[in-house]
């Protein structure tokens, strides 16, 4: 399932970054997710507009208040109060929410979670054995997300690992695009932090000086800072291209 962003999911994150998150409260969002996902019955009386609000805030208090956290309640609330097109509008705002959380939730750590997510990345997009067993479907979800969880260096942030297994079946950005999800996770790691991320397609690593220059010469072009994500291509004999949200500058030969 893949469900775009709209305008009312848009101005509904905006509005729910103010809430003061827990340390527990992004994992409680996900979860929340997962749950109205699989009872899609639950999702359409949570945020079928047609239907009272007094009544539908009666049923999440029922079966979520003593499950999540005050700050999770709140941004459930606030979903309630919006005139959904489709639920899964809806879900799909409270997985981003869930993700900006999480982010920011764990900022002292966040430089090398947005290194690692990019990392993870790039090294599935570079195994199309592993991106095609990450992406089976007909393989268990949760022997999936072991599989991956397997692939986060021990040591690394808790939010690390939890990032690179939803990425395997999410909401917004579907299941069969692993390293795709990835490379949006990062994009919103570096955005919490007021950063930009550059996809950067080249034949072989870029050394140090080389990616500084490039890191700098794109936030000169871009006037914000930018941190890049590296993808080794063989088919690229020399040059490098760049991607920046819809943005590319081919570079390559």
């Amino acid at each position: 399932m893949s469900v775009a962003i709209s305008n009312q999911a848009q101005a509904l994150i905006q509005s729910c970054d103010k809430v003061t998150a827990e340390a527990s409260t992004g994992a409680e969002l996900f979860g929340l997710v997962d749950l109205l996902i699989d009872n899609p019955q639950l999702c359409r009386g949570l945020f079928d507009s047609n239907g009272s609000l007094e009544n539908r805030r009666d049923l999440a208090k029922q079966i979520f208040s003593e499950n999540l956290g005050e700050p999770a309640c709140e941004i459930l609330d606030a979903a309630l109060t919006v005139n959904w097109n489709d639920p899964r509008e809806a879900l799909a705002a409270l997985e981003v929410q869930a993700l900006r959380v999480q982010l920011r939730c764990s900022e002292a750590d966040i430089d090398e979670i947005t290194q690692q997510l990019a990392a993870l990345s790039r090294a599935v997009r570079n195994s199309p054995e592993l991106m095609a067993t990450i992406t089976d479907q007909t393989i268990d979800l949760d022997a999936r997300r072991d599989l991956i969880s397997e692939l986060v260096p021990s040591g690394s942030p808790e939010t690390v690992s939890l990032l690179a297994r939803r990425a395997i079946n999410s909401v917004v950005f579907g299941s069969v695009a692993f390293s795709e999800n990835l490379r949006n996770y990062a994009t919103a790691s570096a955005d919490i932090r007021g950063r930009q991320l550059a996809l950067t397609t080249v034949a072989k690593p870029l050394s140090d000086r080389q990616r500084q220059s490039l890191s700098l010469s794109l936030e000169r072009l871009y006037e914000r800072p930018t941190d890049l994500l590296e993808i080794i291509d063989p088919e690229v004999i020399g040059g490098v291209r760049v991607e920046i949200g819809d943005e590319v500058i081919d570079g390559t030969i």
